[in-house]
C-alpha cells in the first residue's frame, strides 16, 4: 500500500512493509492536525493525526484493538463476565459499556459513544466483495449520525495481517502491528504448505454445528465458517450462505444426506445443554456415523471462542486447533503450548498449563468437575422430574400451552440412553463412572 505525505516543502512516498502497491493511497496533510486516509473498503476518511482513543462497533474490532493497543479502547460491548475479567487489564474492565452493532438486535448507545469522544470508529466487516456497497453505506450513515470518523477494516481471516498493518499505521502502533501480522502470516504459511497437496478425496468433510440442537450451520462462503476450508477441509453444508448473523436452519434429514466425516460444534451460551451434547443425544441423528461413533468435537470457547461467535483474532489460534483435529499427522502441534504462545503474544498474559488444559478439554462440564475432585473423590450429575406420576402431571400442564413440549423434552433431556452418555463420558476423559436409571431420571456417578 502506498502512503503519500504531502507538505508545503517536501513530498515523501512511504511503502509500508507487507502492503501491496495496488492498495489505494493514503494521503496525509503534514501541516494540519488531521490525516485523510483511504480505508479498506475504498472510502476516504479524515481522522486526527494523533490517535489516542478508538471505539469499535462490535466485539470483533474490540478484541482486535485490544491485541494492538488496549489502552486506546474507548469503551466495551458488554461488561466482562467473572470468568473473562482475569484475562483483561484492570483498565479495560473499568471502561464504560457503550454497546455495539453485532449479533441479533444489539445496538450501540449513541449518546454515550459521542460522550466518549473517540478519535475514530472501527467499522469491522467480513462481507464478500459483492456486499461492499451496502457496508460502505452503513458506515457512512453511522459517521453522519455520530459526526465521528468511521473507518472500515476488513476482518476476513485471510486479510488479518494486512488489517493489523493498516490499523497500526492509523494508531501509531506500527511495531506492534508488524509483530502480530508476521506471526499470523507464519501460521497461514504453515497451514497452506501442509494442506496444499491434499486431494479432494483426502480432504475431511466437516459439518459446522450451531444452535441449541446443532441443526443450524454456516456453509462455505460465510465468515463464520471460513476456517474450515482454510484448514484444508471441505464444508459439508450444501446450502446458500445466510449473510449477517448466519445460522441457516437445516433438518436432521439434510445432515444425514451430507454425512460428514466429523462435526465441530459451536458452544451455544444460551442453551441448557451444549450443542455437542445435544447432537450426541438426539435420537433422530443416530443413523449418522459421525454422531453414533462420537466424531463430534466441541470448539474451545473458554474464556473466548477460538473460531467464531465472535469470529475474532482468536481464530489465529483456532485455525491451528482445527487443522490438528482434521489432520493430526500433518499437524503434530503441542496444541497446549500453541495456545499459551498465542495468549502470551496477542493477549500479553501467561496462562498456566492447567488453564490451557481446561480451555482445550472437549465435552461438557463433566471433565471440569472431575478435574477439581480430590484423589478418591466422587460426584453425581443428573436428575429428572421426580416420580413418574409427577412427570406425567407436568406433561399434562405443559401440553395445554404447548402440545409439542413433551416431544421436545424427550428429544433434548428425557432420552439419555446409556450408550450416548457413554460417548460423552469417554470424550470427557472420565476414568471411572457408572450410569444409573431411576423411575423418572438418570444419574452419572464418577470417581477420581
Amino acid at each position: 500500500m502506498k502512503h503519500m505525505i504531502i507538505g508545503t516543502a517536501i513530498t515523501l512516498l512511504v511503502l509500508l512493509p507487507g502492503w501491496t502497491t495496488g492498495h489505494p493511497e493514503t494521503v496525509v496533510s503534514e501541516e494540519k492536525e488531521t490525516v485523510t486516509i483511504t480505508d479498506m473498503f475504498d472510502r476516504t476518511v479524515t481522522i486526527p493525526r494523533t490517535v489516542n482513543k478508538v471505539y469499535a462497533q462490535s466485539p470483533v474490532g474490540t478484541y482486535f484493538l485490544y491485541t494492538l493497543n488496549s489502552s486506546k479502547l474507548t469503551g466495551l460491548m458488554w461488561e466482562p463476565s467473572e470468568e473473562e475479567k482475569p484475562f483483561f487489564t484492570e483498565e479495560y474492565c473499568r471502561l464504560p459499556v457503550l454497546g455495539g452493532w453485532f449479533g441479533q438486535g444489539n445496538t450501540g448507545n449513541l449518546e454515550e459513544i459521542i460522550k466518549a469522544k473517540p478519535d475514530f470508529i472501527i467499522f469491522d466487516e467480513m462481507s464478500p466483495i459483492g456486499d461492499r456497497a451496502y457496508s460502505r453505506e452503513q458506515a457512512d450513515r453511522l459517521q453522519e449520525t455520530l459526526q465521528i470518523p468511521v473507518v472500515i477494516m476488513d476482518f476476513s481471516f485471510y486479510r488479518l495481517p494486512e488489517t493489523y498493518r493498516f490499523a497500526g499505521f492509523l494508531t501509531g502502533d506500527e511495531e506492534r502491528a508488524e509483530e502480530l501480522a508476521s506471526y499470523t502470516e507464519k501460521v497461514y504459511a504453515d497451514i497452506r504448505e501442509k494442506t496444499s497437496d491434499l486431494t479432494e478425496e483426502e480432504k475431511v468433510r466437516v459439518y459446522y454445528a450451531e444452535g441449541s440442537e446443532g441443526l443450524q450451520t454456516d456453509p462455505e462462503g460465510s465468515a463464520h465458517s471460513e476456517l474450515i476450508s482454510f484448514a484444508g477441509a471441505v464444508n459439508a453444508a450444501e446450502i446458500d450462505t445466510t449473510h449477517g448473523y448466519g445460522r441457516a436452519q437445516i433438518s436432521p434429514e439434510q445432515l444425514a444426506v451430507w454425512n460428514p466425516d466429523l462435526i465441530v460444534a459451536c458452544h451455544d451460551g444460551g442453551a441448557a445443554v451444549s450443542t455437542c451434547s445435544a447432537l450426541l443425544s438426539d435420537p433422530r441423528l443416530q443413523s449418522i456415523p459421525a454422531i453414533s461413533e462420537g466424531r463430534v468435537y466441541e470448539i474451545p470457547y473458554r474464556p473466548f471462542n477460538v473460531t467464531d461467535r465472535p469470529p475474532s483474532v482468536f481464530r489465529i489460534f483456532g485455525v491451528k486447533w482445527l487443522a490438528q483435529l482434521f489432520y493430526p499427522d500433518l499437524f503434530p502441534y503441542d496444541i497446549q503450548k500453541e495456545m499459551q504462545d498465542f495468549y502470551r503474544l496477542f493477549w500479553n498474559i501467561e496462562i498456566t498449563d492447567s488453564q490451557a488444559e481446561a480451555f482445550l478439554t472437549p465435552g461438557t462440564g463433566i471433565n471440569e468437575t472431575c478435574r477439581v475432585l480430590r484423589p478418591g473423590g466422587a460426584a453425581c450429575i443428573g436428575g429428572g422430574f421426580g416420580t413418574e406420576d409427577l412427570l406425567n402431571r407436568i406433561i399434562e400442564i405443559k401440553a395445554v400451552k404447548n402440545p409439542g413440549w413433551n416431544e421436545w423434552r424427550t428429544r433434548r433431556t428425557g432420552l439419555p440412553q446409556e450408550e450416548r452418555f457413554d460417548l460423552l463420558l469417554k470424550k470427557s476423559a472420565v476414568p471411572r463412572y457408572r450410569i444409573e436409571h431411576e423411575e423418572a431420571g438418570t444419574w452419572i456417578k464418577f470417581r477420581k
